[in-house]
């Protein structure tokens, strides 16, 4: 029988990075409007992150975990693999202290018990803690349905090998199914990198397919997908013995018209489309030669610019630069509301790493985008954007010193904003596409719709 929405509550548990929180919190929001209340699970240093409200938000409970990281210490400045087994083992333990709880509360009747484990991506073996609390576990996969496949093959389908081959060849390829040509520089980065600093994630990206197959009993199972259904029509239904459900896009695109932020008011002074933003997320540090190539790049495209850069230098040379490259455009620190300035119609070009975000985002606002990616799911994504979409242009690394120069971004600044055939083609698409992202994510669209299906199997 189906249980009334004041008796149904998911626990929900993401990864403690700002890529994972804002679309698994834009998850939470779209649950408790259909009557379902969320607990929602992750690392007390992320919760930090999570924007205070306005009222507060009603219907979601934060809980948090201590881990060794706080103040002054990131992941980064450390072990990743570290901190994974860290977010692992303190998880866990606090994620079987509430299962347990709620157990108890489901027989004396003092709260709400869990309904539902929801976990997102990274974090698999909170579905293992569930099972073992006898509570059913759902996927929440974050990326795009085409990276989820491409895992599958690799994991299930005995594509590994194959792709294992991808570091022999420049001239390397697959094709996979449901998904277009692939190169070796267009597979998600911890299949083909070399670096010690990532063995720790294809184990927990397999991890999650042996999850998955462990619970393969009775109708494919639901995983839902951080995407909607003209978007990735051929990736969602390439693996039949899974159920993808796009639920998407998990962004908000609703601009604030109350933002006075100098750097909006900087684009106020700017004529329409004629703006570069760059932006490349909150996790991808960038050599301080390759800033100089993009600021090189920025600067000889002769137009406008709003940078965001972080964790920059804090010496003299580097407010000289920053005093030269602002007499063209505005460097910032942290921009507090992407979707703003991406909605602002000065903005005419997006230069992005192709978090899969910011590639929403660009989509939900019809900016074409200049593609610069640099690890995890960004290879594929760019390729999406670039061959499938056809909404923006990915820019070329120098081979021997995998560097992208200036004049490589300006080539493909130029491509985007100039009035070209290619460039109008772009153009055109990005609004096509504005078009369908927008229609998506509304109440009563198809991935509103498929959310409705999956809360109503509670």
């Amino acid at each position: 029988m189906e249980k009334g929405g004041d008796e149904r509550h998911i626990l929900l548990v993401s990864f403690p990075g700002l890529g994972h929180i804002n679309p698994t919190l834009e998850f939470a929001k779209r649950v408790v409007r259909l009557g379902v209340k969320v607990t929602f699970l992750t690392a007390k240093i992320a919760l930090k992150s999570i924007p205070r409200s306005s009222p507060p938000l009603s219907g979601i409970t934060f809980v948090g975990y201590s881990t060794d990281y706080g103040e002054g210490r990131k992941p980064v400045d450390d072990n990743v693999a570290h901190f994974m087994s860290e977010i692992q083992l303190r998880g866990s333990n606090k994620l079987s202290e509430m299962l347990s709880s709620s157990a108890a509360s489901e027989e004396g009747g003092r709260q709400l018990p869990f309904s539902r484990l929801v976990y997102a991506t990274l974090m698999p073996w909170a579905a293992e803690v569930a099972r073992a609390h006898h509570v059913p576990a759902t996927l929440l996969w974050l990326q795009p349905a085409a990276i989820f496949d491409i895992y599958h093959y690799y994991f299930n389908e005995g594509y590994d090998e194959e792709i294992n081959q991808a570091n022999n060849s420049s001239s390397w390829s697959i094709h996979l199914p449901g998904m277009p040509n692939l190169g070796r520089d267009d597979l998600p980065s911890f299949l083909v990198s070399k670096s010690k600093d990532f063995e720790y994630a294809i184990p927990l990206y397999k991890e999650h397919f042996t999850v998955l197959q462990s619970f393969d009993e009775g109708p494919p199972q639901d995983i839902l997908v951080n995407t909607f259904e003209s978007l990735e029509p051929d990736a969602l239904k390439a693996i039949p013995q899974l159920n993808l459900i796009p639920i998407g896009p998990l962004v908000s695109l609703i601009q604030d018209n109350q933002n006075s932020s100098d750097y909006m008011e900087f684009l106020d002074s700017k004529p329409k489309g004629s703006v570069i933003y760059a932006s490349f997320g909150s996790h991808t540090p960038l050599s301080v030669l390759q800033i100089h190539e993009i600021g090189q790049g920025l600067k000889t495209s002769g137009r406008p610019f709003l940078w965001v850069i972080r964790d920059t230098p804090n010496d003299e040379s580097w407010v000289n630069y920053v005093g030269e490259m602002e007499k063209q455009g505005k460097i910032i620190s942290w921009c507090s509301s992407q979707v703003d300035v991406l909605n602002h119609p000065s903005v005419g070009c997006f230069v992005s790493h192709c978090g899969w975000g910011s590639t929403l985002e660009s989509l939900g606002c019809g900016v074409p985008m200049v593609c610069f990616p640099l690890w995890i799911d960004q290879m594929t994504n760019a390729k999406l954007v670039q061959d499938v979409w056809r909404i923006g242009v990915r820019v070329k690394k120098e081979l021997q010193i995998e560097i992208v120069k200036g004049e490589e971004f300006k080539r493909c600044i130029e491509m985007v904003m100039m009035m070209g055939l290619e460039g109008e083609e772009m153009r055109k698409n990005a609004q096509n596409w504005k078009l369908l992202t927008q229609e998506a994510g509304k109440l009563g669209a198809s991935s509103d719709l498929n959310l409705n299906v999956f809360i109503n199997k509670l």
